[in-house]
């Protein structure tokens, strides 16, 4: 019982550690976003003047909505491995479980007195 304690906890601890270094990378990542766009955007009298160059609303719109589903499907790509590995550990869990019990079943009946 201890084993399974001892390893479900480290497997969250793992998980929990990806998560973090995850959004971690997330924030850096919209940093180096925010960054660009202050870039491009630039001060209030740079703005006035390059007006022209800033893209066009519908092409921004395009854009988040972009970002937007490439977000979620990595999202979906991570649930989805994450519950292959939940099912196949639990797979692998119900596989010893069934080889001890059988194991104990056999030597069972080798000690038990014969009638």
């Amino acid at each position: 019982m201890t084993d399974t304690r001892a390893m479900t906890e480290n497997a969250q601890h793992q998980t929990l550690d990806f998560v973090r270094q995850s959004q971690d990378a997330f924030v850096e990542a919209m940093q180096v976003w925010s960054d660009s766009l202050n870039r491009l955007v630039g001060t209030t009298q740079e703005r006035t003047a390059n007006v022209n160059d800033l893209p066009k609303p519908d092409e921004v719109l395009d854009q988040v909505f972009d970002f937007a589903e490439s977000l979620l499907a990595a999202q979906r790509e991570f649930a989805h491995n994450v519950v292959r590995t939940a099912s196949n550990v639990w797979a692998a869990g119900e596989q010893a479980a069934v080889e001890e019990t059988q194991k104990a079943a056999s030597a069972a009946k080798k000690t038990a007195p014969k009638a």
